[in-house]
């Protein structure tokens, strides 16, 4: 997926995944978005995060907000990080 300025730009599907983007809300994945996403899952039963160190982008989101609850889990993985310019 690639977001700028908050809007989805494009979705790439990974294989076997739709390449969708309703219901997606696009601010989640803006950077900020990704420290929401961050500050959201502070009181959940695990929360694991991963930082670039050059950028301090997040690259790995992991949130359980319920330990033994099933699909609540949340992934987001970050990949081929580039700041807009412009």
């Amino acid at each position: 997926m690639i977001v700028r300025s908050g809007e989805v730009v494009s979705v790439s599907p990974l294989e076997g995944q739709r390449g969708t983007v309703e219901g997606i809300n696009a601010r989640s994945f803006s950077v900020p978005g990704l420290f929401s996403t961050i500050e959201n899952g502070l009181d959940a039963a695990r929360l694991h995060v991963v930082f670039n160190n050059q950028t301090g982008v997040p690259t790995v989101i992991e949130i359980d907000q319920l330990e033994f609850a099933v699909d609540d889990e949340i992934s987001i993985y970050v990949s081929n990080f580039q700041p807009h310019r412009g």
